[in-house]
């Protein structure tokens, strides 16, 4: 399995861009409000989310007047549903006009562009629907950690940490084996890191817990990624088992284009080798455009019951002004 590579053709998936199909969510107003969660001018607490829960009959009845203008039904939660749509059946609905916008840092978005309303677009919805939803928005695709970023971080750490690194060198060397195969010990690396599995577990202190024969067993856990290479050998050498569904718009369960998911299950099973772990991957490296929406995934892990979701996601809290 190759390292992403946002600038390397054989490690990127093709972007087309081409697609109109929007992938929308769908929030309900309040029972007996005439607005929703998107519309809340609080943050919310625990408390406060469940008085959300929008009566089921007019969910239905939003949901059924969306299906009646075209929209397709993809996934629904308590709190909220996904449909997707044509740009035409948005553009009608909504009395608006959509721009293609790209979308931030595109090299290493699920997807290049968006089409979405710019900030001075119409917006008239029709009166049937207004009245019975509190919001209906398109969804962005979501970014992953660009490898320019990582490895800019990797040198910084690699001049910061030369005792790490004299230390990493006199690990040692990986078994051979066939040329162009991948192999199930890692290589090694110039710089500082941490040896999976082992290394996890006992940063995060779960290796006392493994030795008294707690290691997650009975546990469902789902993880929300871009996809998950089970096939991969480091998994089977150490005896991981997992099952892979897929969100919508997602396809093959065997394949991780990106490599965040499976990098980031390995780390799952470094701390509860044991559990019962779920991939839902929601990435189509074929078609980017149509693979699931973070949102999409959401509802498809809690169709299997999980105890646990695990979502690696973080957040820009800088400003535009800021960003470089």
């Amino acid at each position: 399995m190759k390292a992403y590579d946002p600038h390397d053709a054989t490690t990127r998936p093709s972007r087309s861009d081409t697609g109109e199909e929007l992938r929308v969510a769908i929030t309900f107003n309040r029972p007996g409000q005439d607005f929703g969660p998107t519309r809340f001018g609080a943050r919310m607490s625990t408390d406060t989310v469940s008085s959300f829960i929008p009566d089921p009959a007019q969910a239905d009845l939003a949901l059924a007047e969306l299906a009646r203008r075209g929209f397709t039904l993809t996934g629904r939660g308590s709190l909220s549903a996904s449909m997707r749509c044509t740009r035409e059946q948005f553009e009608a609905l909504f009395q608006t006009k959509l721009k293609r916008m790209k979308a931030p840092c595109a090299s290493a978005a699920q997807f290049g562009s968006v089409l979405y309303p710019p900030d001075n677009a119409p917006w008239n919805p029709d009166p049937a629907i207004r009245s019975l939803l509190d919001d209906v928005y398109i969804q962005w695709p979501h970014i992953y950690m660009a490898r320019a970023a990582r490895a800019a971080k990797a040198a910084k750490s690699a001049k910061s940490k030369k005792t790490s690194t004299t230390a990493a060198k006199k690990r040692a060397a990986p078994k051979p084996r066939e040329a162009g195969t991948p192999s199930a010990t890692p290589p090694n690396v110039p710089y500082f890191h941490l040896a999976a599995p082992a290394d996890i577990a006992l940063k995060l202190n779960a290796t006392p817990v493994h030795q008294q024969g707690i290691t997650g067993k009975g546990v469902r856990i789902a993880m929300i990624d871009s996809g998950f290479a089970h096939g991969h050998p480091y998994f089977k050498a150490h005896g991981y088992a997992s099952s892979i569904v897929l969100a919508p718009g997602a396809t093959d369960r065997r394949t991780d284009g990106n490599g965040h998911g499976t990098g980031e299950s390995a780390n799952i099973f470094a701390i509860a080798p044991g559990a019962t772990f779920i991939g839902v991957k929601l990435d189509n490296e074929a078609n980017p455009s149509s693979g699931a929406s973070v949102l999409e995934g959401l509802q498809e892990a809690l169709k299997h019951d999980p105890q646990v979701i695990s979502v690696s996601l973080g957040y820009d809290l800088r400003g535009p002004a800021t960003r470089r």
